[in-house]
């Protein structure tokens, strides 16, 4: 099932196979979680990935019809990352503008704080090298003195 006059909502619309109609299909699940969530009857995580989990069948079956199966589960891989971080992000919960803040901030803050961490390890693990590091640019025909 889809949405007729739904979009694909990723870069491309779905590029650079034909993978307009399982995007239309798996934003038009995404379109459920919300019309149930708006009706106070929320469906729980296992729905939001039951519809990934159709997104990744759906888009390796119409890849392979359009080309080289080597190239298609690359693809379908990168789609299925994408789809697969954002659902995390968004606490498997339906799809929503502002879900998934927290989360992506406290990613942001994890990478920063891991990444000073690597540096400051670095750092203590590398041998200092003795006496003062002082740089010295000589111009090309400039004396020494």
């Amino acid at each position: 099932m889809i949405n007729p006059k739904g979009s694909c909502s990723v870069p491309g619309e779905g590029r650079p196979f034909d993978f307009a109609v399982p995007c239309q299909a798996h934003d038009f699940g995404y379109d459920l979680l919300r019309y149930a969530e708006r009706r106070g009857a929320p469906l729980d995580a296992s729905a939001r990935a039951a519809i990934d989990t159709l997104l990744d069948h759906d888009l390796r079956v119409q890849c392979r019809a359009d080309s080289a199966p080597a190239s298609c589960d690359a693809t379908v891989a990168l789609f299925a990352a994408g789809v697969g971080f954002n659902s995390w992000r968004q606490v498997s919960g339906p799809p929503v503008d502002t879900s998934g803040l927290p989360r992506t901030a406290g990613l942001v803050l994890l990478t920063l704080t891991g990444g000073g961490c690597v540096v400051t390890a670095r750092r203590r693990l590398l041998p200092r090298r003795s006496g003062p590091r002082r740089l010295r640019f000589r111009l090309p025909g400039a004396s020494a003195g």
